[in-house]
């Protein structure tokens, strides 16, 4: 069976599957196929043994096939341009650090803080421990002060708009809505049909705001407040790379009532972030989200903030690695996240901006590095696996790269583009390939696919 490709392929689905299999699960195939659990420990025992094997020679092909392609495409001409490129991109981060340590006043310092958080390669050289601490943390208070307040006035934006709902949609939403039942879109159709002034989102965000008052009795729009949250894995020693912030309705207690859809709170957002700084949220890289943001680490419906908080931390720390309740969602945040950053710096190419679009490619297999060790690497090393045994064989290589680009972000030495040709190079080449081309957004849905199916079986396997 190991020397066809069929049998390979169907040993290797026993063998990771049985591999994630607790003894519940393990209960159930011993009676669904007659053997005894000992039989089926052991036979998959040599499975995953045998494809090990496998795993580690294509692992190690694939290796030494994009380390060379790798190595060729920096000795060509276009691999000497793009180490200019790199070597420019560092020069630039260094000269702007070294100007906020030169400053002595603080409206130019807030000036070039907001300046090295458009710039990734200075913001990675800005966490190298050869910059004192002190300039980090006195750019993570300015920074601080900044979203603190943008925030603030976000809150307040949101609150005006609650409680300046338009009278007529206010009458629609609170009588004659509720009676439309399944024919709700319809009549929400109708209703803008005849005030054109008005729009879909004015419709449900008046609806929102009512359903909290029916089911607050004795509530009034006034005891309607809003509060902001973020998520962040970031060291608080360090300097983070973007800005996740969503927006909660909240009663004069604190309790909390739902989140602020992201359509609602972004603009607002944004407005205020351009009216503080002068730069827009894509500038700055900042993110509103909410529960049904794709960007978010949804932990579904909870009835209060607190474990809500906990279980957010607890994934973006990864210590919910390999114990997701909700795998399927962090599939698509994981892959979606990296995949943005791959179509901007497609963007870029097409507009003639290569060092930038190398950036941006850079930022993206960085998410991807940093969404392994945040949801894989932990559940490895607790459970004992070699990555090279446990990973398909071009993920691990491709993540390998991946690594590598992101080393040489401050040292020059390993370029994203030299990262995009050894990608390349895994197409077609190694097992699971499928005659599919191996690209930047493909290890991104593999990793997501990964972690999906690690979690599902390990939840099944309890």
């Amino acid at each position: 069976l190991m020397n066809t490709e069929t049998g390979k392929t169907m040993l290797s689905k026993f063998a990771q599957r049985t591999a994630w299999m607790g003894p519940a699960a393990m209960n159930r195939l011993s009676r669904l196929t007659g053997m005894e659990e000992r039989q089926i420990r052991d036979l998959a025992s040599w499975t995953w043994k045998e494809l090990t094997k496998e795993r580690r020679l294509w692992g190690n092909r694939a290796a030494a096939q994009a380390g060379a392609a790798g190595g060729n495409f920096a000795g060509s001409q276009a691999g000497q341009a793009a180490k200019r490129n790199a070597e420019k991109r560092i020069a630039d981060g260094k000269k702007l650090i070294d100007k906020l340590q030169a400053t002595t006043k603080q409206k130019e310092f807030r000036k070039l803080a907001l300046q090295l958080q458009q710039n990734k390669t200075a913001v990675a050289l800005a966490n190298d421990p050869s910059v004192p601490a002190a300039l980090r943390a006195k750019l993570n208070k300015t920074l601080q002060e900044i979203n603190r307040r943008v925030d603030k006035n976000t809150a307040r934006g949101i609150v005006n708009k609650v409680r300046s709902v338009n009278k007529k949609v206010e009458d629609f939403v609170r009588t004659e809505l509720p009676q439309a039942g399944s024919k709700a879109g319809t009549k929400i159709d109708q209703f803008l049909r005849d005030n054109p002034g008005l729009t879909r989102e004015d419709v449900l965000f008046a609806n929102r705001v009512e359903s909290f008052l029916r089911k607050n009795p004795g509530m009034r729009r006034e005891d309607i407040l809003v509060r902001s949250r973020t998520v962040s894995g970031v060291d608080p020693t360090k300097l983070g790379r973007d800005r996740d912030v969503y927006f909660q309705f909240v009663d004069r207690r604190g309790k909390v009532l739902g989140d602020v859809h992201h359509d609602i709170a972004a603009p607002i957002y944004n407005q205020k972030l351009q009216a503080a700084t002068g730069l827009s949220s894509k500038q700055l890289d900042h993110t509103v989200t909410s529960t049904w943001h794709p960007d978010s680490y949804n932990p579904g419906r909870m009835a209060s903030d607190g474990p809500r908080r906990q279980l957010v931390d607890d994934i973006v720390k990864g210590r919910a690695a390999g114990k997701l309740a909700r795998p399927q969602d962090i599939r698509d945040t994981v892959a979606g996240k990296a995949k943005e950053w791959f179509d901007d710096a497609r963007r870029l190419e097409a507009a003639g901006n290569p060092s930038a679009a190398a950036e941006a490619y850079a930022e993206g297999m960085r998410q991807l590095g940093k969404d392994y060790e945040r949801h894989v690497a932990p559940f490895l090393r607790n459970q004992n696996l070699d990555p090279a045994a446990a990973l398909p064989p071009r993920l691990k290589a491709a993540l390998d790269i991946f690594k590598k680009v992101e080393q040489g972000t401050t040292s020059g030495a390993y370029t994203p583009e030299q990262g995009l040709r050894a990608l390349q190079s895994l197409s077609c080449r190694t097992p699971g390939g499928g005659n599919i081309p191996m690209s930047p957004d493909k290890a991104a849905e593999d990793l997501g696919l990964f972690i999906e199916m690690m979690n599902k079986w390990m939840i099944q396997g309890r």
